[in-house]
Parts: structure tokens; C-alpha cells; sequence
């Protein structure tokens, strides 16, 4: 009888690590939710989530340019959006995201009328007071 190997998946890799650095996100990981949790991170300036996300998002659904629902808010909006007194940080990561190919929503529009789509079920402006 073979040896039974664990090989994870990227998906359960992310949840793995979701439950030791980023408890918060966890249910987000579990449903699949990776545009709302770049957008999150992105807005509570959660720079080594957005790295890792940015990562492996060749390997999960994930649309660097996905929108909120309600207010067609980018990963890319919500880091201008963020209160955050760390301008630093700010500029981090919105380098790590303009690198990654990132666009506004505005700019999303100006690219003649292009949607990136709404992705997730809720939207990122009920929940971000339970990220900050």
C-alpha cells in the first residue's frame, strides 16, 4: 500500500494562512471572496496580504481590477480611500498594486467604457469598519 501524501492546494494554502496571519479574513478564504480580499487589504493597508494575494493570483480567480458592487470602488480606490495616517504605506501599496497592473475606477472607464465587474456578494463599504 502507497503512502498517502497531503499535497494543498493554493486555495487551502490561503486558508491556512489566513487562520495564522489574517484571522479576519478567513471566512472571506473560504468562500472564495479574493477581489473583496485585496480590496480590503488594500484599504486597511494590510501591504504583506496584498503581496500575497498579488502572488498567487495567477493561480485563484482573482481580478486585480474587480469592483465593489455598490460604488464601483478598485482595490486601487480603496488605498486613496483608506484614513490611514501612515502615507508611507499608503504609497507602498499603491505602488505594489499600480505595478501589478491596478487601475481606478475611473481610469477603468476612461480605458473606453471598460467594467471590470462587480465581484463578491457583499459590499466592501458595510464591512470595512470590522477590518479597521
Amino acid at each position: 500500500m502507497q503512502g498517502r501524501h497531503s499535497v494543498l492546494t493554493i486555495h487551502e494554502t490561503l486558508i491556512f494562512i489566513a487562520k495564522r496571519n489574517h484571522q479576519q479574513y478567513v471566512h472571506l478564504f473560504e468562500q472564495r471572496e479574493y477581489g473583496k480580499i485585496l480590496r480590503t487589504a488594500s484599504f486597511n493597508l494590510d501591504k504583506p496580504l496584498v503581496e500575497l494575494m498579488l502572488q498567487v493570483r495567477g493561480q485563484i480567480a482573482l481580478n486585480v481590477n474587480a469592483q465593489s458592487p455598490s460604488n464601483k470602488n478598485t482595490a486601487l480606490d480603496w488605498v486613496f480611500e483608506t484614513r490611514s495616517k501612515d502615507a508611507d504605506l499608503q504609497i507602498e501599496v499603491m505602488g505594489i498594486l499600480i505595478r501589478a497592473g491596478a487601475l481606478s475606477q475611473d481610469q477603468l472607464v476612461d480605458a473606453q467604457g471598460y467594467d471590470a465587474g462587480s465581484e463578491g456578494v457583499s459590499d466592501l463599504d458595510q464591512e470595512e469598519s470590522q477590518y479597521s
